[in-house]
């Protein structure tokens, strides 16, 4: 539980520093022909409004929001224990910080005060991964039903991130 609670403070800190900066009710539209990131999760297809690679301390994360409406933000992220390299293969870890070749997925929202809610991580199956390419400098990220721990059910995590 210890664990779940220092990730949990660890990924609204890191989110938070990010998504500051934006407001839900000015995102641009995406144009078309670039392509975006996807994620879905218990039936529902988000897609990101934006997509960042950041670097903060030993930390390196992707993260997306799906804008859905002046008060709320949908997002999904991974955070890395090591720096993604091209075609590099990740497994999904459930722990405070992953370790060099593992990564951790979180997916919640955002409202409109800022406030971040963590609904679903990344439960550390054995048989999940996350695999990164890197095409013209922007980072890409896939990954394939990955099992989700949310409020002690498990359900399929599956989408693309693409750094814009």
């Amino acid at each position: 539980m210890k664990r779940v609670v220092s990730i949990l403070t660890s990924t609204v800190i890191i989110i938070s520093s990010i998504s500051s900066c934006k407001k839900a009710s000015t995102s641009a539209p995406i144009a078309a022909g670039i392509p975006t990131s996807q994620w879905t999760f218990n039936g529902v297809t988000d897609t990101g409004s934006s997509t960042v690679f950041a670097t903060q301390g030993s930390t390196n994360l992707i993260e997306s929001n799906d804008v859905i409406s002046d008060s709320l933000t949908n997002f999904i992220l991974l955070q890395f224990g090591s720096a993604p390299i091209n075609n590099e293969k990740f497994s999904v870890g459930y722990k405070t910080s992953p370790d060099s070749g593992q990564c951790v997925i979180g997916v919640g929202y955002i409202d409109a005060s800022h406030t971040v809610t963590l609904v679903g991580q990344g439960a550390g199956s054995t048989t999940d991964s996350v695999t990164v390419t890197i095409v013209n400098g922007k980072y890409h990220a896939t990954f394939s039903n990955i099992v989700i721990n949310q409020y002690n059910t498990f359900t399929g995590l599956s989408g693309a991130l693409i750094q814009q």
